[in-house]
């Protein structure tokens, strides 16, 4: 609820999204996934969903409460690298899963869920991946790419969650990574936030993702 309380909705549009926020921690973020999650749950039956949350710095302390026992199949906490890389293992196993069969009745999950419930048959449930400071490597890697972009087609989104100040960085790994991350903020450079985690202010900055994806091109070039 904001200050007048009026419930905050936030539209991530089905899209892979990136969200920028400015702070010393990622435990800034804890309360604006909080606040998604929430969201998500009670809009949608957990049935319908399977979530993964990444938080190496932090062991997904804040995230505890959204994983119980009985539900540890539906809402995964990944808080080591092998977890990570485990969770996008399956997620991509299941992205190419679904361009076989969702696509081949369906131009969308949408659509094909729709057929499903007319035909009184089990409709297809959708995957949301919360990653929070990922590895530049993994970013620019072709199988976390073919997620972001054909990933929402299917129910399978990526929401990723970069520090600011870490796009600097970002910018000395070795060619091929760094062509990889234009090739990742290209793929979500309509859907771009900003969040100030002092304020806990969110605003579209898609307008500013074209500049980002400058930078890095000229990162290239100076090589």
């Amino acid at each position: 609820m904001d200050d007048r309380e009026d419930l905050i909705e936030f539209d991530y549009k089905g899209k892979t999204t990136l969200v920028l926020y400015r702070g010393d921690n990622n435990t800034v973020n804890a309360p604006l996934i909080t606040m998604m999650l929430m969201q998500l749950l009670a809009s949608m039956s957990i049935v319908s969903l399977q979530l993964a949350i990444t938080d190496v710095r932090n062991a997904c302390t804040s995230y505890a409460p959204f994983s119980p026992n009985k539900l540890s199949n539906r809402i995964r906490l990944c808080a080591t690298d092998e977890e990570i890389k485990n969770i996008l293992d399956l997620y991509h196993t299941e992205l190419l899963m679904r361009n076989k069969t969702i696509l081949t009745e369906a131009p969308s999950i949408e659509e094909f869920n729709k057929q499903m419930l007319e035909r009184k048959s089990l409709t297809r449930e959708y995957y949301l991946l919360f990653f929070q400071d990922p590895d530049p490597k993994i970013l620019g890697s072709q199988k976390f790419l073919q997620l972001c972009r054909s990933g929402p087609l299917v129910g399978i989104v990526p929401l990723v969650f970069i520090q600011h100040t870490a796009l600097a960085k970002m910018k000395t790994e070795s060619p091929q990574v760094v062509s990889g991350l234009v090739e990742f903020f290209e793929s979500v450079s309509t859907n771009t936030f900003i969040f100030n985690g002092a304020t806990q202010d969110l605003k579209d900055a898609s307008a500013a993702s074209g500049q980002i994806i400058d930078e890095f091109r000229k990162a290239l070039v100076r090589r």
